[in-house]
C-alpha cells in the first residue's frame, strides 16, 4: 500500500498543470485507500466470527456427550424403581389396569424404572396378561418412599417435578392412589397396548365362547361383524348401591341398543 502512494506522489508534477486533473487522480486516490481499509477489516471480522463459531460448535458437542441417556421425555434414566399401589385391598381389574399404565407414564416422566410387586398386585394383571415390566416378590423394601397421590374419581392430577427431591441414591418410589386418566400413560400409549396382550389360556378361552355364540350365524355367512358391550352387574345390583341410586340395564334395553 505504502508502495503504491509513493508511485503515486512521483507521478502528481505532470499534472500541475491541470488542476482538474490532479483533483480527479487524488480523489482516486483516496477512494482506492478506504476500499482497502473496509476490505481488511472485513477480512478481520469474518475470521473472528468463524473461529468463535468453530469454538462454541467444539464445546456444544462436548457438552452433549458428557450428558447421560435420557428417557423419551428428554430426563435422565434413573436406577431407582417406581412402584404404583391401590388404596383398596379389594380394586379389580380396571383400577388395576388403570393404575399399572399409570405406572409406565410416570416412569417415563420421571427416568425412574417402572417395576411391579406382586405383593401390591396380588398377581393379578401378570395371570391375565403378558407383562414385560420387571416384577419382584419382597413384600417389604427397605428403602422405599411413598407418596400419596391426591385423588378424586377420574381426575387427572399432573405429577410433581419434584418426586425425587431430597432422595438418596437407593431410595425407590411408590405413588398410593388411583389413576383413572389416560392423560397418564398418553405419551407411552403403544407400550401400554404391548403389555395388555393377554395369556394363551385367556385368549383361548374368549375364542372358544366367540366360536359358539357366531356358530349358528357362520352357516350362512362368513362375514361377520362383532360387537361387544361391556355392562357392570354384579356389584352394581345389590340393594346397597341400589338405595345409592345405581341402576343397572336389564335384558331388553341391552338387546334394543
Amino acid at each position: 500500500m505504502n508502495a503504491l502512494v509513493t508511485r503515486c506522489l512521483k507521478v502528481v508534477p505532470h499534472f500541475s498543470a491541470n488542476r482538474r486533473r490532479l483533483r480527479i487522480f487524488l480523489l482516486v486516490i483516496v477512494l482506492i485507500a478506504l476500499l482497502a481499509s473496509v476490505a481488511q477489516l472485513t477480512f478481520s471480522d469474518v475470521t473472528v466470527s468463524s473461529a468463535r463459531t468453530s469454538l462454541e460448535s467444539s464445546v456444544t458437542v462436548t457438552a452433549l456427550q458428557s450428558v447421560a441417556p435420557a428417557t423419551a421425555s428428554g430426563r435422565r434414566t434413573d436406577n431407582r424403581r417406581l412402584f404404583v399401589r391401590l388404596p383398596g385391598a379389594s380394586a379389580r381389574l380396571g383400577n388395576r389396569m388403570f393404575a399399572h399404565a399409570a405406572l409406565l407414564g410416570l416412569a417415563a416422566h420421571t427416568g425412574l424404572r417402572a417395576t411391579v410387586s406382586f405383593h401390591d398386585d396380588k398377581n393379578i394383571l401378570n395371570s391375565i396378561f403378558n407383562l414385560t415390566t420387571p416384577k419382584i416378590t419382597d413384600a417389604v423394601l427397605p428403602h422405599l418412599r411413598p407418596v400419596e397421590w391426591p385423588w378424586r374419581t377420574a381426575i387427572y392430577v399432573p405429577p410433581p417435578n419434584n418426586l425425587t427431591d431430597g432422595a438418596a441414591d437407593d431410595d425407590d418410589f411408590l405413588l398410593v392412589g388411583y389413576f383413572q386418566s389416560w392423560r397418564y400413560f398418553q405419551a407411552v400409549e403403544k407400550r401400554v397396548r404391548a403389555e395388555f396382550r393377554f395369556r394363551k389360556h385367556v385368549a383361548d378361552a374368549a375364542a372358544q365362547v366367540l366360536r359358539q355364540l357366531t356358530a349358528e350365524y357362520t352357516k350362512s355367512s362368513r362375514d361377520l361383524v362383532l360387537v361387544g358391550i361391556h355392562v357392570r352387574r354384579n356389584d352394581m345390583a345389590l340393594d346397597v348401591h341400589l338405595r345409592r341410586g345405581y341402576t343397572v340395564a336389564d335384558q331388553h334395553y341391552i338387546r334394543r341398543a
